[in-house]
């Protein structure tokens, strides 16, 4: 599984106009064949993350060049950025619990943090799963 991390920072009062090419990609990123799941969360300093699954780098990679996708990124770094940065991200191992009696969890970027190996003082992307219910968007 690959995971792509973006992070990100919007201009002063861009919202309402980058919010339908937020929508957009939303909707396409499922039409990609070796997609499998995208999450985004907002920090309370107004930085965004947005975590994406693909079932492998040639799927990755399909997403990378889609045409839509290429102009939606062209768009945010010359309209709706301030700061944009991703890393890419090869899984090396994955595990998941869920509590006797609970409903199973769907798999999603919601167990990234459940399924990635932890690190001495922690990985960010528990940090980021803390703000999960707090802070939620849709967007890439």
């Amino acid at each position: 599984m690959i995971l792509s991390v973006l992070r990100s920072r919007l201009k002063p009062n861009i919202q309402d106009e980058y919010a339908p090419l937020s929508k957009r990609m939303s909707e396409l990123a499922p039409t990609i064949a070796g997609y499998i799941s995208h999450k985004g969360f907002v920090a309370e300093d107004g930085e965004r993350i947005t975590i994406v699954e693909f079932d492998s780098e040639e799927a990755l990679e399909r997403w990378r060049t889609h045409p839509e996708h290429v102009e939606a990124k062209r768009r945010g770094y010359k309209e709706f950025y301030t700061f944009f940065s991703y890393q890419i991200c090869s899984v090396m191992h994955t595990r998941s619990w869920t509590a006797r009696g609970e409903p199973r969890a769907s798999n999603d970027a919601s167990e990234i943090v459940e399924r990635t190996p932890r690190t001495k003082g922690g990985h960010i992307l528990e940090r980021i799963f803390r703000l999960r219910n707090l802070y939620r968007f849709n967007a890439f």
